[in-house]
């Protein structure tokens, strides 16, 4: 897929992240140009796939969560096959490779937890080159970016327990693409 992340989100930099379907259709009306799917269903992956074609969001699985369906390299080509999203969010290398594969944009997820795991979070990402960076969470994202910027160019999404307009102008201040959140007021 030929898309830029970082120019696709430069309008509007938040990015709808949602549990349940109950937050769909406030992400379709809303500003969001992008949807993280983190519980999809799979009986109802067409529908979803649908309706944010419709309402021009980018849909991403994230394939870690789903139900339903194994998260290998079948299920992705399924999901390309069937335009059933534009990409995949995972914490998995091997479904990043398999998703470039197919054509799909791809969001690798890391969760900084101590400097250990940001070390060998560069050194899974330098190998696999994912279209973006979701780290998380979010609040404790601006204490690695330097670090990260400096070792790659991939864009860095900062993701989990932001909830407040200021964290996310603070975190698009200190260099990320766009910010993911279930709070559905900062979605307009």
């Amino acid at each position: 897929m030929t898309i830029n992340l970082a120019e696709y989100l430069a309008d509007f930099k938040v990015i709808a992240g949602i549990s349940d379907d109950s937050k769909l259709e406030k992400a379709l009306y809303s500003r969001v140009k992008a949807v993280f799917l983190l519980n999809a269903r799979l009986n109802a992956l067409t529908s979803y796939a649908e309706r944010c074609r419709e309402h021009k969001k980018k849909l991403f699985l994230h394939l870690d969560l789903m139900e339903g369906m194994k998260s290998d390299q079948e299920a992705i080509r399924y999901l390309s096959l069937n335009e059933l999203c534009d990409g995949i969010i995972t914490t998995h290398r091997y479904l990043i490779e398999s998703a470039k594969k197919e054509d799909l944009l791809t969001i690798q997820r890391i969760f900084v937890l101590d400097s250990g795991t940001i070390k060998k979070g560069i050194k899974g990402l330098k190998k696999v080159r994912p279209d973006a960076v979701e780290i998380l969470p979010g609040l404790m994202a601006p204490y690695f970016i330097n670090e990260l910027s400096t070792e790659m160019d991939i864009p860095f999404i900062a993701g989990g327990l932001i909830r407040k307009k200021e964290e996310v102008k603070s975190l698009i201040k200190k260099g990320f693409v766009a910010v993911s959140t279930g709070e559905d007021l900062l979605w307009y």
